[in-house]
């Protein structure tokens, strides 16, 4: 509410003193009479800067989604294995798309992923199906690395993850289903723990 009593008081400042003209009652009614009309103005010029930023975040956000990679089809899980194991993969934190294509069009030599970068190197793991496993370790050892790597979420620099997928519509298949509280294990989910 003061910016337009500011814009006034600073407009007549700069006309009176910077300036150096006179001041005349018929200049300052009329000044604050336009002022006035322009408040509505003045009082939403922050609103619409902030607006613009948030629009420019949001249309940077957009181009950096379109602008990555696509994901490949799914089959039906019928179709898929059900073996989740790894073999001989290493796996890092994936790496930002538009970053590694720039650098790469620019150093011919750089590496795709950095020395610095943290890796699990050659896992050879088999998970039994039908039971439950549970990945358990030190702070910083990789166990988030080691289940995004499962989901399809890291960048696989050698060997092969094997997990069956889930197809965008699969978890509309499980709205409906009863699941006993006994039940840990569910076919087609990781796991249910019951509340």
């Amino acid at each position: 509410n003061g910016s337009p009593i500011l814009v006034t008081l600073v407009a007549f400042w700069h006309f009176a003193v910077y300036r150096g003209e006179r001041l005349t009652p018929s200049i300052a009614f009329t000044s604050i009479i336009v002022f006035n009309e322009m408040k509505f103005a003045l009082n939403a010029l922050p609103e619409t800067f902030i607006n613009m930023l948030q629009s420019l975040v949001s249309l940077r956000r957009i181009e950096k989604y379109m602008n990555g990679a696509e994901v490949t089809p799914v089959p039906p899980l019928s179709q898929q294995s059900q073996k989740i194991a790894f073999q001989s993969a290493t796996v890092t934190w994936p790496q930002d798309r538009l970053q590694k294509t720039a650098t790469a069009s620019a150093l011919p030599s750089a590496a795709a992923t950095p020395k610095h970068k943290f890796m699990l190197i050659d896992l050879n793991l088999d998970f039994p199906l039908g039971e439950l496993s549970l990945v358990c370790g030190k702070l910083g050892s990789g166990k988030t690395l080691l289940l995004l790597s499962l989901l399809g979420e890291t960048d696989v620099l050698a060997g092969q993850t094997l997990c069956p997928r889930s197809p965008p519509d699969a978890l509309a298949s499980f709205a409906n289903a009863l699941v006993s509280k006994d039940e840990w294990i569910v076919p087609g989910v990781c796991a249910y723990v019951p509340q």
